[in-house]
């Protein structure tokens, strides 16, 4: 993992991130909030769940390969009970059939280990202008059923 850091994106996120690996999440629970994400790490399927029961998150960096439980689990539950949430695989087992899996239940991106945190920082980054065009997009559609129901 590149220890340079990333410029801090225009677009601020709340960021989920699971792994397992202790030196990949300690570096992320510092440098998201220095991205200008907030942030919380977990280290099990388990304590992800756990967080997505009690948080919403914009965005999620899912390992797939963690002791205890599976990242599949995780991005199942996302999918089901915070179906807003963008979810990225980050794997460093992953192969092709998980590729595909990943695209297939809708995952924003899938980046193979090792990942930089540039990289981070643009998947983070595309998501938050998805976000932010998302938010514009619901907004005009507001504002326009209200001037189509004054006519």
């Amino acid at each position: 993992m590149e220890l340079a850091v990333p410029k801090a994106t225009k677009h601020q996120l709340r960021v989920l991130f699971v792994d397992d690996d202790e030196s990949i999440s300690g570096l992320l629970e510092t440098e998201l909030p220095r991205m200008g994400h907030s942030s919380t790490v977990c280290r099990s399927p388990r304590e992800a769940i756990e967080a997505v029961e009690k948080n919403t998150f914009d965005a999620a960096i899912v390992d797939l390969k963690m002791p205890g439980g599976s990242g599949w689990d995780v991005i199942d539950f996302i999918r089901e009970n915070s179906p807003e949430t963008e979810y990225v695989i980050s794997t460093g087992h992953g192969s092709m059939d998980d590729a595909i899996r990943a695209i297939r239940m809708g995952a924003y991106d899938f980046l193979p280990k090792p990942v930089t945190l540039f990289e981070i920082s643009a998947v983070l980054q595309r998501i938050g202008e998805k976000k932010a065009l998302e938010n514009k997009n619901t907004a005009l559609e507001s504002r326009l059923q209200q001037v189509e129901g004054r006519s």
